[in-house]
């Protein structure tokens, strides 16, 4: 029986085991941290007020875990192995502490301004995306710090993906106006052959 445990183990992708090695010897946990503290974790308070969720295995959900430095943060992958890491606020106080804390002492402070860029969305110009997307982080202090409407206003929330342009244009439209103009026949017609029969055509239309 642990014969067939183990060679059932073996031919699955992801396993406890081999994640162990991997966040023990390849993971880059310093680099990740000096990322998300924006210098030394140990150095930075607020590293300690971010939230981490890890998903293990057979989808289990752990969230509110914080960490004082990577030494911490790297002892915590090695010994929960989470096949998935999730990088959440910054709060007003650790969130390994949240239940001891009220809402007047635990609250979002800050936190990055992502786009998640699903490329199924472009399917009517793209037909090589299977299904992968995109996330684009911003960084900078002010953009951490927008409240939750403006961050709604600039995403686009609830906007119609059809728009009206009137003339003239924007001077960044005009220029991507020209690169589509110079780049759209070997794009769209070579690389992407979306136009190559009928029912593309249509759609495109």
């Amino acid at each position: 029986m642990a014969n067939e445990e183990k060679q059932q183990d073996d031919e699955r992708p992801v396993t406890p085991w081999n994640l162990a090695i991997y966040y023990r010897r390849i993971f880059p946990s310093h680099i990740y941290c000096k990322w998300l503290a924006y210098g030394e974790p140990a150095a930075c308070p607020q590293f300690a007020q971010r939230e981490f969720s890890f998903t293990l295995e057979n989808d289990v959900y752990r969230r509110y875990l914080s960490f004082s430095n990577h030494i911490e943060f790297e002892k915590e992958l090695i010994k929960m192995c989470p096949e998935k890491i999730d990088i959440g606020t910054v709060y007003s106080a650790k969130p390994k502490d949240h239940k001891m804390l009220s809402a007047t002492q635990f609250y979002p402070i800050e936190r990055e301004l992502v786009f998640d860029i699903d490329m199924t969305d472009y399917d009517d110009v793209r037909f090589c995306s299977r299904r992968h997307g995109v996330h684009c982080w911003i960084c900078d202090q002010t953009a951490r710090e927008l409240q939750s409407s403006i961050r709604q206003a600039i995403s686009g929330k609830d906007a119609l993906k059809r728009v009206t342009l009137h003339s003239p244009l924007h001077p960044s439209l005009q220029h991507a106006r020209e690169i589509i103009l110079t780049e759209f026949d070997g794009y769209a017609c070579l690389e992407q052959d979306f136009l190559v029969d009928d029912q593309r055509i249509e759609r495109f239309l």
